[in-house]
């Protein structure tokens, strides 16, 4: 089960590293052929193409690694471990084609939805809609084309505003 917080989110701590300590943290990679950070990574992240631009000083390519295959990636970084969530991909679930002229309606404003409504129009898809029960409280939710997140963490407005820009 997943561990209770408090409705105010202050025990999610901000998590990024200073750029010394970043270079620190990416200077102490092995550079292993069979990655095990690559394959526990539950969003499929290019970790090792990510802590290689790190370690060349490229952030632009370090937020092109994480963002291009999770649009959430600053939000996921801090809060979705710090929950404790397990995610995994089912090897069953079979790729969308790219676009069509189906309507797609996702329910809930989460951070799910939100991602996939970002994904469906990467591939193409233009006819995408979210269905928004009411929502209280601390919570991810659309509205006016942006997305904003009732929390005083500016990197978690920063990585919900990069999923709809």
């Amino acid at each position: 089960t997943c561990p209770t917080l408090t409705k105010n989110f202050d025990d999610i701590k901000h998590t990024t590293l200073s750029e010394r300590g970043a270079l620190k943290e990416a200077a102490r990679c092995l550079k292993c052929a069979d990655a095990p950070c690559q394959k526990s990574c539950p969003t499929q992240i290019d970790v090792k193409s990510f802590i290689t631009s790190i370690a060349n000083k490229n952030y632009y390519g370090a937020a092109k690694a994480i963002l291009s295959d999770n649009p959430l990636g600053l939000t996921c970084g801090m809060i979705f471990m710090k929950m404790g969530i397990s995610q995994t991909l089912d090897p069953k679930t079979k790729p969308l084609p790219k676009g069509g002229d189906q309507r797609i309606a996702l329910i809930g404003g989460g951070p799910a939805s939100i991602s996939c409504a970002c994904f469906l129009a990467r591939l193409g898809y233009k006819d995408i809609t979210a269905s928004l029960p009411e929502l209280h409280g601390n919570v991810i939710v659309l509205g006016a084309g942006d997305t904003a997140f009732d929390c005083a963490t500016s990197a978690l407005r920063c990585g919900a505003r990069r999923v709809f820009v």
